[in-house]
C-alpha cells in the first residue's frame, strides 16, 4: 500500500476491530492497488490465525485463515461462510445491501458479526481447522443459493 491507504486502513481497523488487537493481533501484511478501482487488503496475525479485510470496489470482505502470515496459498474462509458452518447452516449472514461507499457501517457491520461469534470462530481453527477445512468449504453452494436468493428478493422489492 502506499503511506497513505496503508495508514487509513490499518487506522480503521484499530478503529473498529480493537478486540482483535486486545488479542494480540498485528498487521502483518497491507497491499494497495491503485490500478484495479483502488482494492486493498490488510492482514491481521496473531499466533492463532489471522483476519484478512479485502476492499474490493468498494466492498469490504473479511475472511479468516489459519497461520500468522498471509499467503495466497494459504486456507482462507469467508465470515459469513464460517458463521453458516459454526452455526450448523441455521445462522446465514446476509451481504451488506448499503451504500458501498458508506465504509463506516460496513466496518462497524462486520466487526459486529465478527466480535458476536470470535468464541466460536477461535474454536474452530484452533482445535482442527485442516480437518473442518473441506466440510465448511462444502457449503459454499448453499451459500451461493441463498445470496442469489436474497439478491431476487431485493430486486422484487424495489421493482429492479
Amino acid at each position: 500500500m502506499n503511506n497513505d491507504e496503508d495508514q487509513e486502513a490499518v487506522k480503521n481497523m484499530k478503529t473498529h476491530f480493537p478486540f482483535l488487537f486486545d488479542r494480540g493481533f498485528r498487521v502483518t501484511y497491507t497491499h494497495f492497488d491503485e490500478e484495479s478501482f483502488g482494492n486493498w487488503i490488510v492482514v491481521l496475525g496473531s499466533p492463532e490465525f489471522s483476519v484478512m479485510l479485502i476492499q474490493d470496489r468498494s466492498e469490504l470482505w473479511l475472511s479468516i485463515g489459519s497461520g500468522q502470515r498471509y499467503s495466497n496459498q494459504g486456507r482462507w474462509v469467508g465470515l459469513e461462510l464460517l458463521i453458516y458452518f459454526l452455526t450448523n447452516e441455521k445462522d446465514y449472514i446476509a451481504s451488506y445491501d448499503g451504500d458501498l461507499h458508506d465504509q463506516t457501517k460496513q466496518y462497524q457491520r462486520l466487526a459486529e458479526t465478527f466480535v458476536t461469534y470470535y468464541d466460536q470462530i477461535f474454536d474452530v481453527i484452533v482445535s482442527d481447522f485442516d480437518k473442518n477445512y473441506y466440510s465448511i468449504m462444502s457449503l459454499k453452494s448453499k451459500i451461493f443459493e441463498l445470496s442469489q436468493k436474497e439478491v431476487l428478493e431485493r430486486m422484487r422489492k424495489t421493482g429492479a
